[in-house]
């Protein structure tokens, strides 16, 4: 068998002597698109030809393209878009890098990805690589991106009086109000009674993270509209006095919100005793979002306490600490 390239006749190959030898298994190997005319003749002297033409062979990278990047956070970066292969034997895969091609993620068959875990308010140099069926391959031009940066904001949020519910027996309860990041008592609410008594007092935090809020200098402030409160602690300072005679009560305050408790509470409290509590910190377990409101319940219980003397139970300050996080 013989073959040579172009459309040749039986006679061109002139039994056998004219045309090239195919390789081992009658194999032939072409590099470009073309015509072929393969050879035959038998012992008796029988001759047929066989004409192909190769048009397969795609020696043309994929089309350069420019693609689009679809989201930016600050430990994100999600890009891609595809291209056209006028070669004709069809994209294969895609490759992906952040540092000028220096490095690449693939192959992938999506023609999108999403870089994740990066650093935050930090640029990177995009690129992506598509290569054919053919192993031809066409890199894109760069674009930058840069993340976006992680702010964490620290705040304070006091109490408001909230005079709209029943039951209040505690007196000047705005001493309280608008005290925050602090450990003074030399202002309190409080409740007292000869006898023992179970009082309530109610307020507010309201448009948490938007008004009646500070940082940790007094500066009102506001967190903006996308941001997540992602943690918080209520804190008080509170304190009983008893200057009852023979009678040593027990006594409790507990500050209730939605999210927070805090109960404080001693027993057997001496006459002639007055007793501050450091100050008190608890997390919250679940969180507020921004601009909501949180109704605050504060009960004080005194028992065993007799009917001589005052007892009082003292606050001197609700405040909450909340960190919110935002991107920009």
């Amino acid at each position: 068998m013989k073959y040579s390239d172009g459309i040749q006749e039986e006679g061109y190959f002139e039994k056998g002597l004219i045309g090239n030898d195919l390789e081992i298994n009658n194999i032939i190997t072409v590099t470009e698109n073309k015509w072929i005319t393969v050879y035959a003749i038998d012992n008796v002297g029988n001759e047929t030809i066989s004409q192909v033409q190769i048009n397969n062979i795609d020696k043309i990278p994929p089309d350069d393209w420019s693609f689009t990047i679809s989201n930016v956070s600050s430990s994100q970066i999600a890009f891609g878009g595809e291209t056209v292969d006028t070669g004709g034997s069809g994209i294969a895969h895609y490759y992906f890098s952040i540092n000028d091609g220096n490095t690449w993620v693939g192959p992938q068959t999506s023609a999108n990805y999403t870089f994740t875990s990066l650093a935050e308010n930090t640029e990177y140099m995009l690129k992506m690589k598509a290569i054919d069926n053919a192993g031809n391959e066409t890199i894109s031009s760069s674009q930058n991106a840069t993340t976006k940066k992680l702010v964490n904001l620290t705040f304070f949020v006091p109490i408001v009086f909230e005079d709209s519910r029943l039951g209040d027996e505690w007196t000047h309860r705005n001493h309280i109000l608008d005290l925050y990041n602090t450990t003074q008592n030399s202002y309190y609410a409080y409740s007292q009674s000869s006898g023992n008594f179970t009082r309530y007092a109610y307020y507010e935090m309201r448009g948490i993270g938007v008004s009646n809020t500070y940082d940790s200098n007094g500066n009102p402030v506001t967190i903006p509209e996308d941001a997540t409160i992602t943690s918080g602690t209520l804190n008080t300072r509170v304190g009983v006095t008893n200057d009852g005679i023979l009678y040593s009560p027990d006594v409790s305050i507990n500050i209730s919100t939605t999210g927070a408790n805090i109960t404080w509470s001693r027993n057997n409290v001496s006459t002639n005793t007055t007793i501050w509590s450091d100050n008190i910190s608890v997390n919250f377990t679940s969180l507020p979002s921004r601009n909501s409101n949180l109704g605050f319940s504060v009960q004080g219980i005194i028992s065993g306490g007799g009917i001589s003397g005052n007892k009082r139970l003292m606050c001197s300050y609700i405040y909450a600490k909340f960190t919110a996080q935002w991107q920009e």
